[in-house]
C-alpha cells in the first residue's frame, strides 16, 4: 500500500522525480519489504497509463526496471549479474517472437513496455512463474475482449492482476 501512494505521488510529481525516486529507494529499502510488492506498486501505476492512453510513459517504465535492478543489486548482489542476464535473454526472445508473429499477420501485436514488464516478471521470480503469469493474463484478456467487443487491448492490467493472483 504504502509502495503504491508512493508511486502515485512520484506519477504526480513532473518536475522532481529523480529526487522523489531516490528517496522512495532509502524508504523501500529502509522498510525490507518484498520484491514483489515494488513490481506491483509500479505495475498498478503502469496499468493505470495503459487504460488510460494505450501507452505507457517511457521514464515511467525505466524507473521501475531501475527500482528493481536497484533493489536486486542492494539485497541480493550475488545473483545480481544472473537476474540481469535472465531480463536480456527474455527480451531478446520475446522481441524475436513477436517479430515472427507481426511478420507473419502483418500486425503490430504487442506494445514494447509488455516486453519489458514481461521480462522484469521472468527477472523476479522463475520461468513457471512467467508462464503461470503469462497463462492467467491471456485468460484475463481474452475473457475482456470477448466481453467488451473491442480489437485493441491494453495488457498490462491483465499481467498485473496475473501478477498478484500468483505472487500473492
Amino acid at each position: 500500500m504504502i509502495i503504491t501512494i508512493l508511486f502515485l505521488v512520484l506519477y504526480r510529481a513532473k518536475k522532481y522525480p529523480h529526487i522523489l525516486s531516490l528517496l522512495m529507494i532509502i524508504f523501500y529499502m529502509k522498510s525490507k519489504s518484498n520484491i514483489y510488492l515494488l513490481l506491483i506498486g509500479g505495475l498498478l501505476i503502469l496499468s493505470y497509463e495503459d487504460v488510460s492512453y494505450y501507452a505507457v510513459y517511457t521514464n515511467h517504465l525505466i524507473m521501475l526496471e531501475g527500482l528493481v535492478f536497484i533493489y536486486l543489486f542492494i539485497n541480493h548482489h550475488h545473483i545480481f549479474i544472473y537476474c540481469v542476464v535472465k531480463f536480456i535473454i527474455c527480451l531478446l526472445v520475446i522481441k524475436f517472437c513477436v517479430f515472427i508473429f507481426n511478420l507473419f499477420l502483418n500486425k503490430k501485436s504487442m506494445g514494447e513496455a509488455d516486453y519489458e514488464i514481461i521480462a522484469l516478471v521472468y527477472m523476479v521470480s522463475n520461468l513457471y512463474t512467467l508462464l503461470l503469469v503469462l497463462w492467467f493474463s491471456c485468460l484475463l484478456g481474452i475473457f475482456y475482449l470477448y466481453l467488451k467487443k473491442k480489437q485493441k487491448l491494453p495488457f498490462i492490467p491483465f499481467l498485473t492482476i496475473a501478477a498478484i493472483l500468483i505472487f500473492a
